[in-house]
């Protein structure tokens, strides 16, 4: 009975510390990884599973979606990373004290959970926080940073388009 308990308080201990050790945010340390695809193949020997047909990863306060995702986990079933493909593939992440979410959308998407947790989108991608937007053929974001980093390609330039804060308080202000 004793050997239970220590065998059990033991993989807790070694499951929090993992993730303690990767970048996902407080919502997810713990949360169940939800999967839903209309094909699945998941091999257990490499960690690998690749979804296709409406594909949607939940994880905490990530929700990731696309046509066909590839999943990598770690021997402890932790997502590293994930490539996603789509029209657009797109993420949704809510942030801590922050009223919009931020949202991405490119053909090609990786998300990379460990630390520095980051997604990068390719192939021509957006990011939007509100009206807020960045546009690119590849964006760099890092997730705990909240670091934007864009590229353009040939003659298709960065742009971003932002506005300043609007103050609660302000008069006149349209709701």
């Amino acid at each position: 009975m004793h050997r239970k308990s220590y065998s059990r308080l033991g993989l807790v201990f070694i499951a929090s510390a993992l993730l303690l050790a990767t970048g996902i945010t407080q919502a997810e340390r713990g949360a169940a990884v939800q999967l839903e695809s209309d094909r699945a193949e998941m091999s257990q020997a490499t960690g690998i599973g690749v979804y296709t047909g409406n594909v949607e990863l939940t994880h905490g306060d990530t929700i990731i979606r696309g046509d066909r995702m590839t999943v990598h986990t770690s021997q402890n079933r932790e997502i590293e990373r994930v490539v996603v493909e789509g029209e657009p593939a797109n993420f949704v992440r809510a942030r801590e004290g922050q009223q919009e979410p931020i949202r991405g959308y490119a053909p090609r998407m990786e998300y990379h959970a460990t630390a520095p947790e980051h997604v990068r989108l390719l192939q021509g991608a957006r990011l939007v926080q509100g009206t807020n937007e960045f546009t690119g053929e590849t964006i760099h974001y890092d997730l705990t940073e909240e670091r934007v980093a864009a590229e353009g390609a040939g003659e298709r330039r960065t742009r971003i388009t932002f506005f300043p804060r609007q103050d609660e308080n302000a008069e006149g202000e349209d709701e």
